[in-house]
């Protein structure tokens, strides 16, 4: 019997044998990228927060404003998404933290970004990020 292989002759997992599998790779794979971009965001803000404040206490309350519409939605969102497409549903998610960040984007490089409006985008965006991850 060949090395790593299983008693019927055919090829066994192993610990990373999900990566053989090429949806599984493209699936972890882009995780992986949005969960980088993701707390590279969050550094960038939190660095613009302080940059704009130079308040620790304004700072502790974006990580407010991100957890209080979570939790406030959890419940109406999971009752969505059992009753839609998830697909489609994770695309719209998708598609808003992309508008998200693009509006966030253009209202730094202009230079008129205010700190309520961090507030707003981040619990916006998000809510949206945590309740998707939730439908695959």
């Amino acid at each position: 019997m060949a090395h790593g292989h299983g008693p019927t002759g055919e090829p066994q997992a192993g610990r990373l044998g999900a990566f053989q599998e090429p949806d599984f790779r493209v699936y972890w794979t882009a995780s992986l990228l949005q969960q980088s971009a993701g707390w590279m965001q969050n550094v960038a803000v939190a660095w613009l927060l302080l940059e704009l404040t130079n308040s620790p206490a304004l700072l502790g309350l974006n990580w407010l404003f991100q957890s209080v519409p979570f939790i406030c939605s959890s419940l109406v969102a999971g009752a969505v998404a059992d009753r839609v497409n998830r697909r489609k549903l994770l695309l719209i998610t998708q598609l808003g933290l992309f508008l998200v960040a693009a509006v966030q984007t253009v209202l730094v490089f202009l230079g008129v970004i205010q700190v309520w409006e961090i507030y707003l985008l981040r619990s916006e965006e998000h809510t949206s990020e945590l309740q998707s991850r939730g439908l695959i």
